[in-house]
């Protein structure tokens, strides 16, 4: 048991310190973007995700005793994986589309590329790229790995971190616009991201899911939609209805791999990947 809070301890100051730092990198590149400075402005965004990147890195090393081939951050298999997430997002995303659209007669609009779409795909790209390489690097990264080292078990860790995932997304959403169901549905995908995680033993692929995910959510708004290709008409007023939807489809994906976990090989893939944590020696 007190190793137990022990482990829960790091982790709250290793969130603190990614809160620092966070404030600190974001807050001086939102400054140079806001007096027109986008290039410096920039160049302080990728630091923070890159800054996460070697935070993880020294802790694992030095705390859980873990190389970065171990838990995934290497380029093994890079392609493959980064394209499994992303087919994976698009494929849940388009279930609950078709949904939206049979069930509740949603209109989806399939239109082309807006006029001067560039720029902003530019900025929503990097955006999404740098919220899904952190988020990844540290929540599947580091605070699932530590959890899974101090021996809370697979399911445990898994469970507690995609708890944290989604409570540090609860000042994300307009609660207008959101069903408070949808906080359900972010441990849902945490979890769902532990498996990918687990099953491909690379953090690429969840990097991928996550940022295909944010990048189909906002394409879907067609208040916030520059880019075009596709989009919710009147998404707002629909809004709730699709958190709800998207929510029992996550909801039922996730309990299918439970359920299909020694069929699917996931079992013994997911005792690998635990051996391989828990027996890494600390220096």
């Amino acid at each position: 048991m007190k190793n137990k809070l022990k482990t829960f301890g790091i982790i709250l100051l290793s969130m603190v310190g990614l809160i620092f730092q966070f404030i600190t990198i974001i807050g001086i590149g939102n400054y140079f973007q806001g007096i027109d400075q986008k290039l410096i402005g920039n160049i302080f965004m990728v630091l923070f995700p890159m800054g996460v990147y070697f935070a993880v890195k020294i802790f694992n090393r030095k705390v859980n005793g873990l190389h970065i081939e171990k838990y995934g951050f290497g380029l093994k298999e890079f392609i493959f994986n980064f394209f499994s997430g992303i087919c994976l997002a698009i494929g849940i995303m388009s279930l609950v589309l078709l949904i939206t659209k049979l069930i509740f007669g949603i209109d989806i609009g399939f239109i082309g590329l807006k006029n001067d779409f560039q720029e902003p795909l530019l900025s929503l790209v990097l955006t999404l790229l740098i919220v899904g390489v952190w988020e990844e690097f540290y929540f599947r990264g580091l605070v699932f790995n530590t959890f899974l080292k101090n021996h809370f078990g697979f399911h445990l860790s898994a469970f507690i971190s995609s708890v944290l995932f989604s409570i540090i997304h609860w000042s994300s959403f307009d609660m207008t616009e959101t069903s408070w169901f949808w906080y359900l549905g972010i441990v849902f995908i945490g979890y769902i991201l532990v498996y990918i995680y687990v099953y491909t033993s690379s953090i690429w692929s969840v990097v991928s899911f996550h940022f295909t995910w944010n990048l189909i959510a906002t394409l879907m708004d067609d208040s916030e939609n520059e880019i075009g290709l596709f989009e919710v008409l009147n998404y707002i007023e629909h809004s709730k209805i699709i958190d709800n939807i998207t929510v029992i489809c996550l909801g039922i994906f996730l309990f299918l791999i439970v359920v299909l976990d020694k069929r699917i090989g996931g079992a013994k893939r997911i005792k690998l990947y635990i051996d391989e944590v828990t027996n890494a020696k600390t220096v």
